[in-house]
């Protein structure tokens, strides 16, 4: 039996953790650097047909149907005018067993944890160093705790650390020049939309998402808006959470965006983006 080591508990190391039991060739365990999965309401995700397709091979046609939906449509506005560009039919691409899905985040992180084993996944365990030999990896972790595996999974997000002691270099994120607004709105403040697809709406600097998370009555807003940070902003990530950088941040979207929906916006979430320069590729 092969032992494989997962690193970050986010939604692909449930994932993959969840797939590689159904193999008795394998023994997985997961490490998490923090005390807990954050299962706090939060806002939604969109899984394609194939996406739907592996959550399948671990039950996922049995999460409550209320808790899910299926959009028909993708509907595409202009941001200048309101007006419908064209749509299009994502239901096409459903199969009887498979449709495109939306959901809360939270929602399907629960079905993913809840299909594990409670000691499969060991929390505060943070990686500080990698070695390999004979095709055995050795790792060590911050509480000078330490283990070896047959196979190394890395799925600890963008702003990973395992990644760097991988490739003996330091590998940070760029920042995309964008921020991600995100935020939950009622159906009752949605006017001339089809609530029953996803609404896109295409702007020159900003544009924003629309879309159902369950049957129930709650909507998922997104927005990415081009911004200039500087390097001290950047790394001041209390910032995003401070009430009057979201204030401003507001103020710009108000000159951009149908004042009815911004106004109608909860929960409202600042984040900036970060993307990878480059894909490493290890020797092993």
């Amino acid at each position: 039996m092969k032992k494989v080591v997962i690193i970050g508990a986010g939604i692909s190391g449930l994932l993959i953790a969840n797939l590689l039991r159904q193999d008795s060739n394998y023994k997985v365990v997961l490490y998490e650097k923090n005390n807990s999965i954050n299962l706090e309401k939060s806002y939604g995700v969109q899984l394609s047909v194939n996406s739907i397709k592996l959550l399948n091979k671990i039950g996922f046609q049995k999460v409550n149907p209320q808790n899910k939906f299926n959009p028909n449509k993708v509907d595409f506005y202009s941001l200048k005018n309101k007006k419908k560009i064209c749509d299009l039919d994502i239901s096409a691409f459903n199969t009887y067993e498979a449709k495109y899905t939306t959901l809360q985040r939270t929602t399907l992180i629960e079905f993913l944890k809840n299909k594990l084993p409670n000691n499969l996944i060991q929390y505060n365990k943070k990686i500080n160093k990698v070695n390999s030999r004979n095709k055995i990896i050795d790792l060590t972790f911050e509480d000078n705790s330490s283990t070896e595996c047959d196979f190394l999974i890395i799925s600890d997000g963008v702003f990973s650390s395992t990644k760097s002691l991988i490739a003996n270099k330091d590998i940070k994120p760029k920042y995309f020049k964008s921020l991600a607004i995100r935020a939950i709105i009622d159906k009752k403040n949605l006017k001339d939309i089809d609530n029953c697809n996803i609404s896109l709406f295409l702007g020159s600097n900003f544009h924003s998402v629309i879309y159902p998370i369950n049957k129930g009555n709650e909507f998922n807003f997104i927005g990415i808006l081009r911004k200039n940070l500087n390097k001290d902003e950047i790394k001041n990530y209390s910032l995003f959470k401070n009430e009057s950088f979201i204030s401003s941040i507001l103020l710009d979207l108000s000159h951009l965006m149908d004042q009815s929906i911004l106004s109608n916006l909860k929960d409202i979430k600042c984040f900036p983006i970060f993307t990878n320069e480059e894909i490493y590729h290890p020797k092993q």
